[in-house]
């Protein structure tokens, strides 16, 4: 077992679920989201956390982590942005070593919202805890049963991988990839990226047995030497499909408010895709047609590639 896959087995194989911030009120995401973690068939325990309720959803509530019979591997946390710090002390302390921090209102916000950020993150490394978001709509694994998300949908198990830094388009591309007969490994919606980064999900997804071929919606990079240099590994052993915002002035601006996202040159993204093995799509729709394209077909082992046409110009545009 790789040393990523071990790393991740907490995050998307949970043996168990703490839900911090669960609520009981429809339309509230603390509802909505533990709803869809319920009706997706999590086959181990959930742990409500909510000092307000005695019972969420039919489930056992606790009112602090610390108060849960058990170690959970996963904590879902979905408070307001000043008590996140303090949850992720408090998992820390019961041993949790994965969090979906889906609460907005961090780094996209402004300077405050980035210091929130920052401190949240190094209280979680501090304690060997990694984490998704924050702002972000949560994540899926349907191998494993797991729907920690908001879209409310239940992607069979598949081999395509989704892996955006925005929620809606995340969703937009699973549903796409369902609509065509074919199911989900994993589903991440990283949003502002404050600790685990795009390129770390790509590097577990190339050691996941489950996963084919990896599609990926970017606004913009934290670290963009380690994204390179992590492609292009990821790339030799499967495909990686990526679409890229913020290629206009307007865009940029859009993808930092969004996800706090430094979108960068769209030219230099190109010689990035070109060197590390990417296939860029022009828009959502072919990135789902390219993706699927890679299910049912081998990846070519050289350049060794003839063309046979009944017709030139076609010839022409397959060349």
């Amino acid at each position: 077992m790789s040393e990523i896959v071990e790393r991740f087995r907490a995050l998307f194989h949970p043996k168990s679920v703490a839900f911090i911030g669960a609520s009981n009120k429809p339309g509230k995401w603390g509802s909505i989201v533990l709803t869809n973690l319920i009706n997706g068939g999590f086959k181990g325990p959930i742990y409500p956390v909510n000092p307000g309720e005695t019972e969420i959803q039919g489930l056992k509530s606790y009112p602090k982590i610390a108060d849960v019979p058990d170690n959970p591997d996963l904590a879902v946390i979905l408070v307001p942005p000043p008590s996140v710090p303090q949850v992720i002390n408090e998992c820390v302390n019961k041993g949790v070593r994965a969090g979906v921090v889906i609460t907005a209102g961090f780094a996209e916000v402004g300077d405050n919202g980035e210091n929130l950020q920052l401190e949240m993150v190094n209280r979680a490394r501090a304690g060997g805890m990694i984490l998704v978001g924050p702002n972000c709509n949560g994540i899926m694994c349907p191998p494993a049963n797991l729907h920690a998300a908001m879209p409310p949908i239940v992607p069979p198990p598949g081999k395509v991988a989704v892996v955006a830094q925005s929620g809606n388009v995340a969703t937009s591309i699973a549903r796409r990839v369902m609509k065509k007969g074919f199911g989900i490994s994993c589903f991440v919606s990283s949003g502002n990226e404050a600790d685990l980064h795009c390129e770390d999900f790509f590097r577990y997804l190339a050691e996941d047995p489950e996963t084919k071929v990896i599609l990926s919606y970017i606004e913009g990079f934290r670290d963009g030497r380690r994204f390179f240099e992590i492609a292009r590994e990821v790339t030799k052993k499967k495909p990686l499909i990526m679409l890229k915002a913020g290629s206009t002035g307007a865009g940029a601006r859009a993808a930092k408010s969004h996800t706090a996202a430094l979108s960068g040159s769209d030219s230099a993204f190109d010689g990035v895709c070109s060197q590390a093995g990417i296939i860029r799509a022009k828009n959502i729709d072919d990135l789902t047609t390219i993706g699927l394209g890679f299910i049912r077909q081998p990846l070519p082992r050289g350049r060794r590639v003839g063309i046979v046409t009944a017709g030139g110009g076609w010839g022409v545009l397959a060349a």
